[in-house]
């Protein structure tokens, strides 16, 4: 998964509010579960405070924005663009890679829009 504490630490240096789920949660679990009231304890992790955090109404709120906006492009370029993992080693050459199908996703775009070129 995605959820480390470094990972949410570097996110909040950059000044960004983490919403990063540290385990999978079902639907009817995610739906049902009732938001914790009164103030946060000092003495929570990183991780039971990002689970708290989530299941919080504005949490919730938050982290269904997800599905419209950041994660059927992902699906998108996974599925359209059939990249199922990237060919290159290296951590530059894969971010090189990415940086270039997310490009190719957004002429496409362009171009099925029928937006004119400069």
């Amino acid at each position: 998964g995605y959820y480390s504490e470094a990972n949410v630490k570097d996110i909040e240096r950059q000044r960004c509010e983490p919403l990063i789920p540290p385990e999978r949660i079902s639907h009817m679990q995610w739906r049902t579960t009732k938001a914790p009231k009164g103030r946060i304890p000092k003495n929570l992790s990183t991780k039971q405070r990002m689970i708290r955090k989530l299941h919080t109404k504005r949490g919730k709120e938050l982290y269904k924005r997800r599905e419209t906006s950041v994660e059927p492009i992902f699906g998108q370029i996974k599925w359209n663009r059939n990249l199922r993992q990237i060919s290159f080693r290296g951590l530059a050459n894969a971010k090189a890679s990415w940086l270039f199908e997310c490009a190719v996703h957004n002429l496409i775009k362009m171009y099925k829009a029928g937006i004119a070129w400069a």
